[in-house]
């Protein structure tokens, strides 16, 4: 795959969805009730975005090692 800018991105939004999960952890690690309604919303916008990048990054590359 010549341009890898697709999966740079991807992997990005790996990362921010990460930072995000961590940031939500530190956030309820540190006195915020555990039913908060920000920590949920946070810790599964995260999650989704990690499941999402990963399955996108996985059908890209077999769509491109199956059109060599």
């Amino acid at each position: 795959m010549k341009d890898k800018t697709l999966m740079y991105g991807l992997y990005g939004i790996f990362a921010l969805s990460f930072l995000s999960l961590l940031l939500a952890t530190y956030r309820h690690l540190n006195g915020e009730d555990a039913m908060d309604e920000g920590f949920i919303e946070a810790f599964l916008f995260a999650a989704l975005n990690i499941g999402i990048a990963v399955f996108l990054a996985i059908v890209i590359k077999l769509y491109y090692n199956q059109k060599k």
